[in-house]
């Protein structure tokens, strides 16, 4: 690739990444799948996937879905430790 992107065995670019990302990375090469076919098993559109898995933070409806495809519970409002705005 012209920007110096290192490149994996299924031709996709390595991730420069958040966790996220890297989590998603980390698990299609263990199932060894393509990048389009793992959004396709997820339920996301290819380029969110390649976006997310990149670095984009991706919206609500598809970080579950990405969460889903991970198997990774996903947060809920009671988990985080959140206080009444002050006055």
């Amino acid at each position: 690739m012209a920007n110096g992107a290192r490149i994996d065995e299924f031709g996709d670019p390595m991730p420069q990444t958040t966790m996220l990302g890297l989590a998603m990375w980390t698990h299609r090469r263990e199932k060894k799948v393509s990048m389009r076919s793992a959004a396709k098993e997820a339920g996301v559109s290819a380029p969110t996937w390649a976006r997310v898995e990149h670095g984009k933070a991706p919206d609500v409806y598809n970080f579950f879905r990405i969460c889903g495809w991970l198997g990774i519970r996903t947060p809920t409002l009671h988990l985080l430790d959140l206080e009444p705005a002050k006055q």
